[in-house]
């Protein structure tokens, strides 16, 4: 019988119970890189979040990232698809039942060691069907990078950015979303966000990578 596992609301911060795979960490490592960033390899461990929950399928959660609901009412399910997916054996699939609410936020997140005042790439292959925003509000896919000190995993204190892919809506085929990423002179930390947000639909994500790059050396014109 397929079971289900449901992410428990917390009112505070308090020790999560986290999908640990021995050889990967969890979702807030001390790693220098993405891990498992195929999204291939599951567990059934729930991460706890202290603003909802969701149901996951049997797979559980992906090993190394944290299944996050900031907040809504609406069906969701975080899940591991075999079928479709970009690379590899697997990806991630996102669903939001839609309810009329403007709120219903859901995804994946990972943090790890990052160097500061320094440049990376984040580079995302998503994929969506049937992705309407909540009535009033800009949803849709969105990706976060939140930089900043160690610890600071609720992002008070952190350099955002954040990237629609294009379009952010409707159902598309499988895109690669690229953008750069500055961390501050204070960043030891680096999180990663891949979110379905104020929005209901179906989205995947596959193939998450993020690369230290070169800073830009300015060129004097004359």
């Amino acid at each position: 019988m397929k079971s289900t596992f449901a992410i428990l609301a917390c009112a505070a911060l308090c020790s999560p119970a986290l999908a640990v795979d021995p050889k990967a960490g969890t979702w807030y490592h001390q790693g220098t890189a993405i891990e498992n960033g195929g999204l291939e390899d599951w567990g059934e461990a729930i991460a706890i979040n202290p603003k909802g929950f969701v149901v996951a399928a049997s797979d559980g959660a992906p090993f190394s990232w944290n299944v996050v609901r900031e907040s809504g009412k609406a069906a969701a399910s975080v899940s591991k698809d075999t079928a479709i997916k970009h690379g590899g054996k697997a990806s991630a699939r996102i669903t939001v039942e839609p309810t009329g609410e403007a709120d219903d936020t859901v995804g994946l997140g990972q943090h790890f060691s990052v160097e500061p005042n320094s440049c990376y790439t984040v580079r995302v292959w998503v994929r969506g069907e049937n992705i309407i925003s909540a009535t009033g509000k800009p949803g849709g896919i969105l990706i976060w990078a939140n930089s900043g000190p160690a610890g600071d995993e609720f992002y008070s204190n952190q350099k955002s950015m954040a990237k629609h892919p294009d379009p952010a809506t409707g159902t598309f085929d499988w895109q690669l979303l690229e953008f750069p990423v500055e961390t501050g002179k204070n960043a030891e930390r680096l999180g990663i966000t891949l979110q379905l947000r104020w929005a209901s639909g179906t989205v995947w994500f596959d193939d998450v990578e993020v690369v230290k790059r070169e800073a830009l050396t300015p060129v004097k014109s004359y």
